[in-house]
């Protein structure tokens, strides 16, 4: 089975209980497929801190946050020890703020009607998930994408 396939097999596996989107994109970050209606605006937030992670040789998935307290699970796809690809999982909260906070959270920014409308969606879309399932996932999507496991810890 391919990396794709993988992907794609893992991704209906993770939908059949959550509805989580997943963003594809190339090691320059051109977004190659989703399965999101919407764009994924929190992407750039998070370049720096992704290409800190690749530049310190990490290849490990990352769970990163936006400010507003949605969650992302980032996948790395390699092969011969080179990038690949990048895969964005979520969005995902996890309980520890409810909608209605994110939403006030949310409020505070001072932001486009048009981002506001998305990043309102991508909270009241954005399944609860406890963090030990969420960790497990990041460690599911990088055996889906590398045939490697990872230690938890």
């Amino acid at each position: 089975m391919e990396m794709q396939e993988k992907l794609t097999f893992f991704h209906k596996l993770i939908c059949s209980n959550y509805p989580l989107f997943l963003w594809n994109y190339d090691a320059d970050f051109n977004l190659s497929d989703t399965t999101a209606t919407w764009d994924l605006i929190a992407v750039a937030d998070f370049i720096p801190a992704v290409r800190f992670h690749l530049a310190a040789g990490q290849f490990t998935p990352l769970i990163l946050e936006t400010n507003v307290g949605l969650l992302w699970i980032i996948g790395f796809a390699r092969r011969e020890g080179v990038l690949k690809s990048i895969h964005f999982l979520g969005p995902v909260v996890t309980g520890k703020d409810t909608s209605d906070l994110l939403r006030q959270k949310l409020e505070t920014y001072e932001l486009s009607v048009h981002i506001h409308a998305i990043v309102s969606r991508m909270i009241s879309q954005a399944p609860e998930i406890p963090n030990s399932i969420l960790t497990g996932y990041a460690v599911m999507l990088h055996y889906a994408l590398n045939e490697e496991t990872i230690p938890v810890s």
